[in-house]
């Protein structure tokens, strides 16, 4: 799905250039059943922090993940 929202707002060059960052933003998630929470936390510093049950699974940095 995020795939998807990216390559439909994005041109091709744009995607080009975020292809590396967009697959380790996929690598912070994990397979999620009914009753699971994920939780973005957008920080000051630009990062952006992933949150799977309360527990971090990553970090990304840049305005394109906020």
């Amino acid at each position: 799905a995020w795939d998807e929202g990216f390559q439909n707002n994005l041109s091709a060059t744009e995607l080009a250039a975020l292809k590396d960052r967009l697959e380790q933003f996929n690598s912070l998630f994990v397979t999620a059943h009914k009753g699971d929470e994920f939780i973005f936390e957008f920080l000051a510093d630009g990062t952006t922090r992933v949150v799977f049950n309360g527990k971090e699974t990553g970090r990304i940095t840049g305005e394109d993940f906020q």
